[in-house]
C-alpha cells in the first residue's frame, strides 16, 4: 500500500488555517463582492461559448492512473530517487507535518507559498517520476515585476516550463492561476465554472455599455493570461476550491470541469492536477477539442498590449438610439472582433459586422472528446515523448483549402 499509485489516490490537501486571513470568508452560498480585477472589453478578446467539463472527465483521470501509474514505484524510493521536488503532502501511508510548518496566507504571497510547497512540488516530483525525461519542466512563478501592477494583490499564476522557456518568449504548457480565499469564494468560482458564454464586444461610443460581471471579468483575466503565456490550458484554484480547463486551438472557445475540493476523492487534486499536467506537456492524457472556429485565429497570435495600464478608457457616448434608425445591429451593439482597419491578425478588411452568439457548441462534441480521451487515457503503452524547448504541442493542423470556417 506504499506505492506512488496507492499515494496519488489517497493524498488530500491539507487545510489551510483561516486565523491570518485579512478578513472573514462570507458565508456559503454568497459571493466576496472584492474581485476587482481591472479588465474591460476589448476588441481582440475572442472568447465565445464555454462549455462544461462534467462526470465522464472523472472516469478518465482515474482511468488514466490507472493505466499509467505502476504499482513497482515505491515511496522509499520515490523519495531517494534524486528528482526534484518532494512529496509533500500527507496520505495514510506517508504521514508527513510539513504543511505545518507554513503559515497562515495572510496575503496572496502567504497563499503562493502554500501551493508551491505542497501540491505543486508534488505534481512536480510525480511526473518527473513517471516520465524522467521531462527533468527541465517544472512550476515557475515569474518575477513581481512581471505582474499586472493594479492586479497583484488579488491575481497571480504559476506556469508549468522549462528554465529555458521561462526567461523567453517561448509557450509555456501550462498557467495555474491563484486568487485567495477571501477574494475567490467557493460561489465565486463556482459561477465562473457554471458560466456558460462571455459577452460579445461592443462598439466604442455605444449608447449604453454594459460592464462585464465578476465572473467574466475573471473569465477575461484568465483568457488575457493565457494568451499573453501562449497556452490553451489552465487551472484557476484559491486553493480550498480548484476547477481546470482549456482553450480552443482559436481561443473562441473554452472547456471547464465543476469545482473540486481541497479534499476531494475519485479523483484527488493531486490525480487531477498530474493528468492536466501531463496533458498540457503533449506527453498522454486529452489533446485540445476541436472546434468550428475562423482558421485566421489558427494562424496568427492574438495581438495584446504588452501593458494595459497606458490604454486610455473611452469617453462615454453622449448620443441615444431613437430606435428610429434601421442599423439595428449596432445600435444593438454586437460587433465581431474585425476591426474598421486593416487587422494584424486577420488579415481582414473592412466594417465591423455584427455576429451571433446565441448558440453553444453541441454535447455531441464535448462527449465525443472526453470518450476519445477516455481511450487514449487506457492505453498502457503511451509514448514517452520529450518535451522539446519550443514549448507544448498545442498546434493543430488545419485545411487551408476549406475556406475561412473550419468545419
Amino acid at each position: 500500500m506504499n506505492s506512488l499509485k496507492y499515494y496519488l489516490r489517497e493524498c488530500a490537501l491539507p487545510t489551510v488555517p483561516t486565523d491570518g486571513f485579512p478578513s472573514e470568508p462570507p458565508l456559503i452560498g454568497h459571493k466576496s463582492h472584492k474581485n476587482y480585477l481591472a479588465v474591460r472589453p476589448e476588441t481582440w478578446r475572442r472568447l465565445e461559448t464555454i462549455c462544461p467539463l462534467a462526470g465522464a472527465i472523472d472516469n478518465t483521470v482515474t482511468s488514466w492512473v490507472d493505466a499509467n501509474v505502476p504499482e513497482m514505484i515505491k515511496l522509499p524510493d520515490a523519495m531517494d530517487s534524486g528528482t526534484l521536488g518532494n512529496l509533500t503532502i500527507p496520505s495514510p501511508s506517508m504521514p508527513n507535518n510539513f504543511f505545518r510548518m507554513l503559515k497562515s496566507p495572510e496575503n496572496i504571497l502567504r497563499l503562493a507559498s502554500w501551493l508551491d510547497n505542497l501540491p505543486l512540488q508534488t505534481v512536480e516530483k510525480i511526473v518527473h517520476l513517471l516520465y524522467p525525461n521531462t527533468q527541465s519542466w517544472g512550476f515557475n512563478e515569474k518575477p513581481e515585476e512581471w505582474f499586472d501592477q493594479r492586479d497583484k494583490d488579488i491575481f497571480r499564476c504559476f506556469t508549468w516550463s522549462t528554465s529555458v522557456t521561462l526567461h523567453s518568449n517561448r509557450p509555456r504548457a501550462l498557467v495555474v492561476a491563484y486568487q485567495p480565499p477571501w477574494i475567490l469564494t467557493h460561489q465565486d468560482i463556482k459561477e465562473f465554472s457554471e458560466c456558460r458564454s462571455f459577452p460579445p464586444f461592443r462598439k466604442l461610443g455605444n449608447a449604453f455599455p454594459i460592464p462585464l460581471k465578476s465572473r467574466e471579468r475573471l473569465w477575461a483575466k484568465m483568457w488575457d493570461t493565457c494568451v499573453q503565456h501562449r497556452t490553451h490550458w489552465f487551472v484557476l484554484t484559491s486553493y480550498d476550491n480548484w476547477v481546470f480547463g482549456t482553450f480552443s486551438t482559436g481561443f473562441t472557445t473554452a472547456f471547464v470541469t465543476n469545482v473540486y475540493s481541497y479534499d476531494s476523492y475519485n479523483p484527488t487534486i493531486i490525480e487531477f492536477l498530474t493528468f492536466w499536467t501531463l496533458s498540457a506537456t503533449g506527453i498522454v492524457g486529452c489533446t485540445i477539442p476541436k472546434v468550428p472556429e475562423p482558421v485566421a485565429h489558427h494562424m496568427v497570435p492574438t495581438p495584446m498590449p504588452k501593458s494595459s495600464t497606458d490604454i486610455p478608457n473611452a469617453v462615454n457616448s453622449e448620443s441615444n438610439w431613437d430606435s428610429k434608425s434601421y442599423d439595428f445591429a449596432s445600435s444593438a451593439g454586437v460587433w465581431s472582433n474585425l476591426s474598421s482597419t486593416p487587422s494584424t491578425y486577420t488579415g481582414l478588411s473592412g466594417a465591423t459586422v455584427p455576429i451571433h452568439r446565441g448558440h453553444g457548441l453541441p454535447s455531441t462534441i464535448v462527449a465525443k472528446w472526453l470518450a476519445d480521451a477516455g481511450v487514449n487515457a487506457l492505453r498502457a503503452d503511451a509514448p514517452e515523448i520529450a518535451p522539446s524547448d519550443s514549448g507544448p504541442l498545442l498546434q493543430i493542423p488545419y485545411n487551408r483549402h476549406v475556406g475561412d470556417w473550419l468545419v
